[in-house]
């Protein structure tokens, strides 16, 4: 049996050749969801960047659109990815860290003025491996104010005065527990520096 080549250069005047690969033309639903992506990073991007106390560094953004179709009711309904190094926000701040919203549905009027509603359903908002500072634990009001109440519940009955109870520092001790230094006033108004190491850890 005489090679494929041989045969068609010798009877047949040819030579085979690979075809091109067929290409097929993008599906208009995938474009178009690739665009939404885009658009929502784009929005989200903003979102963070406006209502954040200072640039976040290193922010990259990625959104799944999940429901196209709800676009004809006003809506866009997606997941999103966002990976941040420093990031502060009013009620906290890290060093670093994920977040990954599931579920979001946004209401375009409630973004345009036309609507009170802005977010239209609950979501999910999960938190991975987010880094804190002493600096962040110390300026994240959620978490000082959190701590804060914890010492009230330790110090109560115990001869302080409760309104008086302020946190000045928060440590991170070597065994990972967190070690809180503050002052206060005893019953009789006298200064009082105190240090409690709690059992939370970071």
């Amino acid at each position: 049996v005489l090679p494929a080549m041989t045969v068609d250069s010798e009877f047949y005047n040819v030579a085979l050749r690979p075809a091109p690969p067929v290409t097929k033309a993008p599906n208009k639903t995938v474009f178009l969801a690739r665009w939404l992506g885009k658009l929502l990073e784009g929005f989200l991007t903003g979102l963070l960047q406006r209502h954040a106390l200072e640039p976040p560094q290193d922010l990259q953004v990625q959104a799944f659109p999940n429901d196209i179709v709800s676009l004809l009711k006003g809506q866009f309904r997606f997941d999103a990815q966002v990976d941040v190094g420093k990031l502060a926000f009013p009620p906290i701040r890290i060093s670093s860290g994920r977040l990954e919203v599931q579920r979001l549905t946004l209401q375009l009027g409630g973004f345009l003025g036309q609507s009170s509603t802005r977010f239209p359903k609950q979501f999910d908002l999960h938190a991975h491996d987010w880094i804190f500072s002493q600096q962040d634990l110390l300026l994240s009001p959620c978490i000082r104010n959190g701590l804060r109440r914890l010492l009230v519940r330790i110090l109560r009955d115990r001869g302080v005065q409760l309104e008086s109870i302020q946190v000045t520092s928060i440590d991170i001790l070597p065994s990972g527990k967190i070690s809180i230094q503050g002052n206060a006033k005893t019953l009789f108004d006298s200064p009082l520096h105190f240090e409690v190491r709690s059992g939370i850890g970071f």
